[in-house]
């Protein structure tokens, strides 16, 4: 009877038929392969679990979608006053009354306005460079789109964290293009 050496083990199968080659990784390549893995989830885990990532994230757009929404309402019913109102803890819309950037009942109003955490504070800085503009700001929406008023030059929104970590950005340019940035 003849020997079989173990790397000839498959060659000898009954499973797999004469004439095909058998190819795969061998032990050490596949525990190499394991332990990058390993070390990639270990550095990428806590950017995917943490959950302040994922607020700031859901913050910024739902900011987005509101500030595109009152965009919309803006060129579309050109004589009413569509005003976006920016505190320190929540971004909303007031729509007609342009007097002054008041939020009226910014918690109970989720399809109006963003309040977020007490972790975190918004802070609005025209996109040209220059220091933060003061809180409670307001601007309105041309019918063509443009912001006016505080933000006419463009301006950007940031989500910050009192903590000091990385801030999510929206940028409403001086054309109306509104995007994160």
């Amino acid at each position: 009877m003849r020997q079989i050496k173990p790397y000839d083990f498959f060659r000898y199968c009954k499973f797999i038929p004469s004439g095909v080659k058998v190819t795969g990784f061998t032990l050490v390549e596949l525990l190499l392969i394991i332990v990058i893995l390993g070390i990639l989830a270990v550095g990428a885990a806590p950017l995917l679990v943490s959950d302040r990532n994922v607020d700031q994230l859901t913050l910024r757009e739902q900011a987005l979608t509101i500030l595109r929404q009152q965009q919309l309402v803006a060129m579309q019913q050109t004589p009413n006053c569509v005003q976006v109102v920016i505190t320190a803890t929540a971004l909303g819309a007031n729509q007609g009354n342009c007097s002054a950037p008041v939020l009226t009942n910014p918690a109970n109003d989720s399809v109006n306005h963003v309040v977020i955490d007490n972790q975190s504070q918004w802070q609005l800085t025209p996109l040209n460079g220059g220091a933060a503009l003061a809180l409670p700001a307001a601007f309105r929406f041309d019918p063509l789109g443009r912001p006016q008023d505080s933000c006419s030059n463009g301006c950007r929104l940031a989500i910050s964290p009192l903590d000091g970590a990385s801030s999510y950005n929206l940028c409403v340019e001086a054309e109306g293009y509104i995007h994160s940035c």
